[in-house]
């Protein structure tokens, strides 16, 4: 009776480790699971706010370009009262441009 008592003993406990085991894997794969679930959202926040932030700059690029494009600065000089010369003159480098009295 003993030895039926010490194997059934063996036995609840061999189903205690095995169950205790089995609930600490399956509680760390649902804090693993819920972790990287969090991380992937985190994620997919930071891709979208990527995604806004190129379609932002390409904007400002495109607006920048148009505002520094020389037709329309041609037009805003105009609008200033800036005119095209017309009459250009070079002046010769090679001489001096005012010599000391001697």
């Amino acid at each position: 009776m003993r030895v039926k008592n010490t194997e059934h003993l063996t036995k609840n406990r061999a189903w205690t480790v095995l169950f205790t085991i089995l609930s600490v894997v399956i509680i760390a794969q649902l804090l693993a699971s819920n972790y990287l679930a969090g991380k992937g959202e985190y994620l997919s926040l930071l891709e979208k706010k990527s995604s806004l932030l190129t379609r932002e700059n390409q904007t400002l690029q495109e607006e920048l370009s148009q505002k520094a494009s020389l037709t329309k600065l041609a037009v805003e000089a105009q609008d200033s009262g800036f005119t095209k010369a017309e009459n250009i003159m070079y002046l010769d480098t090679s001489l001096p441009v005012a010599a000391l009295p001697q």
